[in-house]
């Protein structure tokens, strides 16, 4: 599970901060081969890519061997684990008696921060949501009528 605990926090924070390991030139390496001028990419068009690519994976291909299966097998194991243990605290904290009001403040705050935040990301997200099904609608009108001004 560490790996891709890992990897999920890397390529969560590497989506976080983009600025930060977006391609730059000074970072691009210029190689010469045989008189012959090549640019290879650096280790952030190579490396964060591929981490962005695992951290948005999903589905299970057909074949069990692949390892694509056994990494969503692993996604799967570890969101298991994580309810389990968000379950298994629950019941803990309930039955220590004498914590339950400390832990039931907490809890409520963390409810209540995690409703602020849901809340405030909302309205962005269905803006964004809205705006982008909007493009989409107005591309394939265009593309519609192109076809339709090429008609005899």
């Amino acid at each position: 599970m560490f790996p891709w605990v890992m990897m999920y926090a890397v390529s969560a924070f590497t989506f976080n901060h983009r600025a930060w390991f977006a391609s730059r030139p000074a970072q691009t390496q210029i190689a010469i081969r045989e008189g012959q001028q090549s640019v290879e990419p650096g280790i952030r068009e190579k490396v964060v890519p591929f981490i962005m690519y695992l951290h948005r994976s999903s589905t299970y291909p057909m074949t069990f061997a692949s390892l694509r299966w056994w990494w969503g097998f692993m996604v799967d194991a570890m969101c298991l684990t994580l309810m389990f243990w968000a379950v298994s605290g629950l019941i803990m904290w309930w039955r220590m008696g004498n914590q339950r009001i400390w832990g039931g403040i907490t809890l409520s705050s963390c409810i209540l921060i995690s409703a602020i935040m849901i809340a405030g990301m909302w309205d962005p997200w269905l803006k964004d949501y809205w705006y982008k099904a909007q493009a989409k609608k107005a591309a394939a009108a265009a593309l519609l009528l192109q076809k339709e001004l090429k008609k005899p």
